[in-house]
């Protein structure tokens, strides 16, 4: 069949629960002409056809199924068929057990129609100075809108940096919001903030319904976010007298999208987790909320919309969604791909791709099949309604369900037990101090402390987890079986015996994998063992984690090669004016700094003949082009930059101290403190001290407020929430932030409120990172130096951004001042200085420059 495996699935199990009779729906095809998701919309009556017709769109299929078995369309399907067929929808009959399918009319592959660009310089040019009077054109905001319809057009991929104020959010979107609708298709408009995310949707996408494009857009979430009605009124039964609880039934009576940011009340993640919509725990259409869902809602508007504005989480988690299914994703399928905020792209593939095993993860997939003090557990349930009398299962087979639960009864408190002993037990070992890691190498393999200590626990516990997972597959094997109307009369017992057969299945899986080599399903990994977050008085516990050692092949593989087009964009792509690095790491291009292969010829044949006639190179000892290039070469990559329009030169002022002691030096902390204090005191509040550790972060924050004194508002990061900070700090006008990590980036304060950014120490990221760590072995293997080509690109980049924080608007000033000398005394410092914006430059002592300082505070403004 040309459906995907989970398509098939929802397939069947929607024509069993409608008893076999006539089901239709309507689906979407993937590149690879398979039905990849689909939506069930009605049985078959008189009714039900026409009610189809004005619901299908051209490239999509109306899939029906015969339930003679006989798939040769009928008199009836052929007038079906003739009338879809005309408006380029396909129409397909299966089986009803979804094994054959006829493909009576294919669906109409359109070829993508293209854009002019007159059209986008019309907008530009004409409608948005009608729309916003007083607007001046932007430099680069024409020409990067061009820039990415000619990808969008074309199909290719482009790469374009857009320095801070260039406008790039209208200038991806109106390109976008012009093809999408010339092509009846759908673009993915995808951030790495929730920021970003809220003014795309809040301010930017309005000024396209105001000036009349005509496109709908809709803002995904990731289904987590969700509650379910059905499990909430679960939840209601078996908890009457749970406060939070009956607060949220009456919260979703009013809820509008019924997201958990809406909530105006805080649920811990354990309640969240027992209300939240979940993909392994839906029924569906057959669910008596499905017309109400807020889910399904959701997704019914965003099937319907132009523009899915997403987050780069449910970005890739709907890829590795589609790898693990074959298909189906968690977000529709769309046509083109927007990805703004692209410089974090790497990291956050590399935390999503990551894998953990807890003890806590344990103990949450166990605890929903054990009894508690307010509810019986889904064993005894599933015991009570299919291992005895009234069981819809034939009687011997009642007896081996009931004979899985019972072991399963002696195993599980074992298990959830044993968890803690062992995570405990591998902390003890493994991580002595409290800030250790310990990567598992071949070498560290080898070691007494790995054959001894750790390795038995670790087998220990993942031939007891296998056991378990083996004989919830066999419960589930065993209700396989049984109809989905009957099976499902209760569900939420036989939910929670398939999640937790998944989630013990996939620890067992990566536990066995962590003992079996650096290769996880045939990409190299990176294996460690971390303390796991507990709370304050805990006894410590292992965390075992594993993470892929590159992501560019599988980005280039799972998301640039299948997407037609694809741009990323930021403010911040290149080092040096260069893009190689960011190709390079992203699957994009050679990693930068690969030798490159040497030219070997015959001795016979003269050297430009055989560069003409394009005789093949011979790669040298160090070069291995096999392993260092995909079979298919790169994607071809268009790249520009925009550079930023604000006078840099008149707005801002980077002052880099001479005379302090670098980072590590034991005054150097005493320096770091005392010239951040008179910075702060000089430009009077309205900083921000960015931080490349929490340590940092609370040294400067006392030493700050011990010199200060307590009339100065200094807020530290960690003592509320990111959002409530930046609220206090736009609101006082003269406040100190001290932050690290997510201040760096994706933070904007306009105005008087941030004229100063202090940034102690260059940002390099610590190299004993255990995935940081392994990709600097790999790149030595390549002959590449991991400082050029790995950490110094990453921390310009990182340094790019905190200084970005600075100007935002044409009327911002402030300064930036970099306490740490090695931009003076290191070869790399000019990297970083001259990445930088064009700002005027004073170098010299502290003093002097606390000085130069203080005059350009004074300057009126022009």
């Amino acid at each position: 069949m040309r459906f995907t495996p989970t398509a098939a699935a929802i397939l069947r199990d929607a024509i069993r629960e409608a008893g076999g009779v006539e089901v239709f729906a309507i689906g979407d095809v993937d590149a690879k002409g398979q039905v990849c998701d689909l939506v069930i919309h009605c049985r078959g009556t008189e009714d039900a056809v026409p009610a189809l017709l004005q619901r299908p769109r051209a490239g999509q299929v109306v899939i029906h199924n015969h339930p003679s078995g006989n798939l040769r369309p009928s008199g009836a399907d052929m007038n079906l068929a003739s009338r879809y067929g005309e408006d380029g929808v396909g129409v397909v009959i299966v089986d009803s057990d979804c094994k054959r399918d006829n493909w009576v009319v294919e669906p109409h592959r359109r070829e993508a129609k293209t854009v002019d660009e007159a059209e986008v310089r019309a907008f530009f040019e004409e409608r948005l100075p009608q729309l916003m009077p007083g607007y001046e054109p932007r430099p680069g905001q024409l020409d990067m809108a061009l820039s990415v319809l000619a990808a969008l057009n074309g199909g290719q991929v482009a790469v374009l940096e857009a320095g801070t104020g260039t406008g790039k959010s209208l200038a991806y979107l109106v390109p976008a919001a012009l093809w999408a609708r010339a092509n009846e298709a759908k673009v993915a408009l995808a951030t790495f903030t929730i920021t970003l995310q809220a003014q795309l949707s809040g301010s930017d996408l309005p000024v396209l319904d105001r000036a009349g494009l005509g496109v709908r857009h809709a803002v995904i979430k990731g289904r987590s976010n969700y509650l379910c009605r059905r499990r909430l009124e679960e939840a209601a039964k078996h908890s009457p007298d749970d406060p939070v609880i009956a607060a949220m039934v009456r919260w979703a009576e009013t809820a509008g999208e019924g997201t958990r940011h809406d909530l105006a009340f805080p649920t811990t993640d354990e309640q969240w987790d027992e209300v939240r919509s979940d993909h392994d725990q839906t029924l569906r259409a057959r669910c008596p909320h499905y017309d109400r869902c807020f889910y399904y809602k959701a997704r019914r508007g965003a099937a319907d919309a132009h523009l899915l504005v997403v987050n780069h989480a449910l970005l890739l988690a709907d890829l590795v969604v589609k790898h693990n299914t074959g298909g189906e994703g968690v977000l529709p399928v769309y046509d083109r791909l927007v990805l703004d905020e692209a410089h974090p792209l790497e990291d956050a593939a590399t935390g999503l791709l990551r894998g953990e095993v807890t003890a806590r993860a344990i103990r949450q997939a166990v605890r929903p099949l054990l009894p508690s003090k307010r509810r019986p557990g889904a064993l005894e349930r599933l015991a009570a309604r299919f291992g005895r009398d009234g069981s819809p299962l034939p009687p011997e087979d009642q007896v081996r369900f009931q004979a899985e639960v019972d072991m399963l009864s002696r195993m599980l408190g074992p298990l959830r037990d044993g968890a803690t002993s062992w995570m405990e037990h591998i902390a003890h070992e493994a991580l002595p101090e409290a800030n250790t890691s310990l990567r598992i190498t071949p070498a560290a393999e080898r070691e007494a402390l790995w054959q001894e200590q750790l390795r038995p626990v670790i087998e220990e516990a993942t031939t007891a987890l296998s056991r378990v997972s083996r004989r919830l597959s066999r419960m589930e094997e065993l209700l396989g079986g049984v109809p989905p109307a009957v099976r499902f009369q209760e569900p939420q017992p036989v939910f929670a015996l398939g999640r937790a057969t998944r989630r013990l299945g996939e620890k067992a899986k990566l536990m066995g994998a962590f003992t079996e080599g650096d290769r996880i399903e045939g990409t190299p990994h990176v294996r460690w063992i971390e303390r796991a977050r507990l709370t304050q008085n805990a006894a410590p516990q292992a965390m075992l984690c594993a993470a892929p050692l590159d992501v560019g092949p599988l980005l280039r593989s799972r998301l640039f090669e299948p997407m037609k087009a694809s741009v990323l964009t930021s403010a911040t792509l290149t080092v040096g004016g260069q893009f190689s690095h960011y190709l390079g790491r992203h699957g994009l291009g050679p990693p930068a700094g690969t030798p490159q292969p040497r030219v070997s010829v015959p001795d016979d044949v003269d050297p430009m003949e055989a560069m003409l006639a394009g005789l093949p190179t011979v790669p040298g000892d160090a070069f291995d082009p096999e392993a260092e290039h995909p079979a298919g070469g790169y994607p071809p990559v268009e790249t520009a930059t925009y550079p930023s329009p604000f006078d840099y030169a008149r707005q801002a002022l980077l002052a880099l101290p001479k005379d302090g002691p670098p980072p590590g030096h034991p005054d150097y902390e005493d320096y770091a403190c005392r010239a951040t204090a008179a910075a702060l005191y000089v430009a009077g509040g309205g900083a921000f001290v960015l931080c490349t550790s929490y340590r940092m972060i609370s040294v400067l924050h006392a030493r700050a407020r011990e010199i200060l004194g307590e009339d100065a508002l200094l807020l530290r990061q960690g003592e509320m929430g990111r959002s409530r900070l930046l609220e206090r700090f736009r609101d006082a006008g003269n406040a100190i932030l001290f932050g690290t990590d997510s201040f760096w980036e994706g933070v904007s304060v306009k105005g008087r409120a941030l004229r100063l950014v202090v940034i102690p120490k260059l940002p390099f990221r610590v190299p004993t990172e255990p995935v940081q760590q392994a990709r600097y072995e790999q790149m030595e293997q390549r002959g590449q130096d991991p400082f050029r080509h790995y950490a110094l690109p990453q921390a310009v980049l990182r340094l790019r951004q905190g200084v970005g924080r600075l100007v935002r608007t044409t009327t911002d000033r402030g300064v930036v001042m970099i306490l740490d000398r090695r931009v003076h005394e290191r070869w790399y410092g000019r990297t970083f200085v001259h990445s930088l914006p064009p700002m005027q430059r004073r170098t010299g002592p502290t003093r002097r420059l606390l000085q130069e300082m203080r005059r350009f505070y004074q300057q009126e403004p022009d």
